[in-house]
């Protein structure tokens, strides 16, 4: 399963309880529809719930994609924030950053809170409108 929310735009929430095929092909697809929109945006993916990695395969044609998509993500993708719970994890998937450059900021972060923090900041910074509506939403967050 996996919840897909472009109801806070310019924040994007992505939730995925697993990833299957199915799960990412949907998850392709609904970012192709976001850069699709010619409009900046940023992007909290909490992993928390995720119950298993991606297999091989899965982190392969999510590899393939996003090469296909980096002229995309430098247009769209303002900044992305990774939430993970395991520190091991947080700290790998950080230390990953360095060595793997990504088209735009990626921060991995404990909380929801600390994600749409940071991507607020992002779009800050880049000078994008952010509604009310997002504030409420990072205030729920708390």
């Amino acid at each position: 399963m996996l919840v897909f929310s472009t109801k806070h735009w310019p924040l994007v929430v992505v939730v995925p309880q697993r990833l299957d095929a199915a799960d990412v092909a949907e998850f392709i697809a609904a970012c192709d529809a976001c850069y699709a929109r010619r409009e900046r945006f940023a992007s909290l993916i909490d992993l928390t719930g995720l119950s298993e990695p991606p297999s091989a395969v899965q982190r392969k044609v999510l590899s393939d994609w996003a090469a296909l998509r980096t002229v995309d993500m430098q247009r769209c993708s303002v900044a992305t924030a990774l939430v993970v719970q395991s520190p091991v994890v947080r700290g790998a998937l950080t230390a990953l950053q360095w060595v793997v450059t990504s088209p735009r900021p990626v921060r991995v972060v404990a909380t929801q809170h600390e994600g749409t923090t940071f991507l607020l900041e992002a779009l800050a910074e880049a000078g994008i409108p952010v509604p009310k509506s997002v504030h409420a939403y990072h205030a729920s967050l708390a």
